[in-house]
């Protein structure tokens, strides 16, 4: 009887469960004549009265003799009461609990009711603590409860990553047709609540192919309205090949979907290749793309062959190693890393088979359709900074250029992308990296020695000393720095010397080690750099594929650690690339940043932003922050 009446409830469960904000009052009891019989119970839940069947359970516990049957009626008619939302019915029937229930399923399912209740008053986080672990729960109708009100408890949360889990988990349990829709209802709605960023960083999260499934389908769904019904039919198929059998129902794809028009080169990523250099010079670096791309692999419960092949840091041995490697079946090519290599491949005219490169061909160089060029290119940092510098209104900018050859592509890139978007640089200056002292420079490129020069003729035009305060030109907007650190650390107070604290000051990831580190860094407060968001935040510790990294990434440079960032984002791309094609406005989370697919198979990355804050990187989260003030520092010093 006690499982009848179960499969009976489950959607009227699942369905109380979705709104358990409010507390009811007090249903009318049957009438007194009425007598409490298990055929008047099952009658009324059979018409749907679920709260009418409560009462009756409750009068045929209060009329039980036997102590085991009493309290089976007991947890039933609780346990309706709270399905019903008569929250207070069944706070009182569950008071009349003896404290000590005759069997552990009994006592398992009065835990589940204390959860079910604090989650009814608007308390999750008591509720998650009074649950049960799911895998202790032997009967499946029990996990189905303990599930259905452990995601309502995340969801009330924010915990949307963890109710999506959670919700996946319950459909395991789940056989009815019926209650399979309500939880497909209830995942599309909390998906719907969720903006476009949040789903796209979700995407990335490696937790199998069934969440990121549903993932992708909502953004696929919510872009029905911006992109043309041809390329939403394609990027449809594109999703059902890649989750075949998912259990998202598409109902808004309206008559026949018309056919790929790329079905000959569509991708395939059953066997995918690694061309790294695992031996060799660059080997190091090898290891930790190959260490973060089988991270991701296997976070991701994927079933994709990998095969490696080692180029031997060595730009022919690459060009031998794919052909190789395309002879050997694979379908995929990720690699090589090595830039002469890849620009010997693009070169060659034979590649074969759809290839990923990690390195990118010189600019005006031909590419090729099966080739898909994507690394961490520092011209990627400047351009960045050069649009985000501009989304600021800051319009006039100084450029200050270390004497280097990284400076002065990081220079270049900047000051072309910040032109060409309607920018003026309007003054730069190149610093050695032997200096310590910048003062000529800046009071240059400040129009200092302009405003002593001044000064100097005022004195002389009145034959008298004047009290004056140096005052830089007016015209400036921001600072870029294409500097490193070291250099960074010096800069910073020089410019506040020189009167130059209010003006926001922007710079690339060569400025951070990438672990915080407040005493060496104090000097940076207030300057604004781009980052890749693996190494801004603690998600990097806390991500379940940092368990299989952290060994790699331990006592190494900051390099090591963006290369397994590489490696994860690599895995991500590979699978997503022909919705890249199709879309070109979709974007894929990555590690490295948010990563789209350009003009000639680019792979160009949009990173995120921080700013030090004594010392210490705090990211950015609004997209146009208001200038840092940096504070005021004694000029007599």
């Amino acid at each position: 009887m006690t499982k009848l009446l179960l499969v009976t409830t489950l959607s009227a469960f699942l369905l109380a469960c979705g709104d358990p904000t409010t507390v009811k009052p007090t249903s009318r009891a049957p009438e007194a004549a009425t007598i409490p019989t298990l055929e008047l119970a099952n009658g009324l839940l059979a018409e749907g009265d679920i709260a009418q069947a409560a009462h009756v359970f409750a009068q045929l516990a209060s009329k039980e003799i036997d102590p085991l049957q009493r309290q089976e009626y007991q947890l039933i008619a609780t346990e309706l009461y709270f399905d019903s939302g008569l929250y207070n019915d069944g706070a009182r029937m569950y008071a009349t609990f003896p404290e000590t229930l005759s069997t552990e399923k009994m006592q398992l399912r009065r835990t589940i009711l204390a959860a079910y209740y604090s989650l009814a008053q608007q308390k999750p986080e008591q509720a998650l603590q009074a649950l049960p672990a799911v895998q202790s729960l032997a009967d499946r109708m029990l996990r189905i409860r303990a599930l259905e009100i452990r995601a309502r408890a995340q969801q009330q949360l924010g915990q949307t990553d963890l109710a999506l889990k959670s919700r996946i988990l319950l459909e395991t349990n789940l056989v009815t047709p019926e209650s399979i829709e309500i939880n497909h209802t209830k995942i599309n709605e909390m998906l719907a609540q969720l903006d476009q960023p949040t789903l796209q960083k979700m995407v990335t999260t490696p937790a199998g192919s069934i969440y990121r499934g549903w993932l992708e389908y909502t953004l696929l769904t919510r872009s029905q309205a911006v992109i043309s019904p041809e390329i939403y039919a394609q990027r449809y198929q594109l999703w059902q090949a890649r989750y075949p059998g998912h259990p998202a129902t598409p109902t808004d794809i309206d008559g026949p979907l018309a056919p790929l028009a790329f079905t000959e080169n569509s991708i395939s990523t059953s066997e995918v290749a690694l061309l790294l250099p695992l031996t060799g010079q660059f080997s190091q670096l090898g290891e930790a793309i190959k260490t973060g791309f089988i991270a991701a692999r296997f976070a991701d419960g994927a079933t994709t062959s990998i095969r490696l092949y080692d180029t031997r840091s060595d730009a022919t041995e690459a060009q031998k190693q794919y052909s190789i490697a395309a002879a050997e079946g694979a379908t995929m090519i990720i690699g090589p890393l090595n830039k002469a290599a890849v620009i010997n491949l693009a070169a060659s005219n034979r590649i074969t088979v759809p290839t990923l490169s990690l390195n990118y061909v010189g600019d005006g160089m031909p590419g090729h359709s099966n080739l898909y060029q994507f690394g961490l290119l520092p011209e990627d940092e400047a351009r960045d900074a050069a649009y985000y510098t501009l989304s600021n209104d800051y319009k006039k900018a100084l450029v200050i250029t270390a004497d280097s050859t990284l400076g002065t592509r990081l220079a270049n890139a900047f000051s072309e992308a910040f032109t060409g978007a309607g920018g003026t640089i309007i003054g730069s200056e190149v610093i050695s990296e032997d200096s310590y002292d910048y003062s000529p420079q800046l009071t240059s490129l400040l129009a200092i020695d302009s405003s002593n020069t001044r000064k100097r003729r005022l004195e002389q035009l009145l034959g008298t000393k004047l009290k004056f305060e140096p005052a830089i030109r007016s015209d400036i907007d921001a600072i870029f720095m294409a500097v490193n650190a070291d250099q960074a650390r010096l800069l910073r107070p020089q410019l506040q010397f020189h009167h130059a604290s209010k003006l926001p000051v922007l710079s690339t990831s060569r400025i951070f080690s990438g672990e915080p580190d407040k005493r060496a860094d104090g000097d940076l407060t207030g300057i604004r750099f781009n980052e890749i968001p693996w190494l801004l935040t603690d998600a990097r510790i806390n991500s379940p594929l940092y368990s299989g990294i952290s060994q790699v990434e331990q006592n190494t440079s900051d390099a090591i650690a963006r290369l397994t960032a590489l490696g994860i984002d690599a895995y991500l791309l590979h699978t997503r690339l022909d919705t890249m094609r199709i879309d070109p406005s979709f974007s894929v989370s990555g590690k490295t940043g948010a990563l789209t697919l350009e003009e000639g198979n680019r792979i160009r990355r949009r990173l995120e932003w921080a700013e030090f804050l004594e010392g210490v990187p705090e990211k950015i989260s609004d997209p146009l922050p208001l200038p840092a003030v940096l504070p005021p520092v004694n000029t007599e010093l």
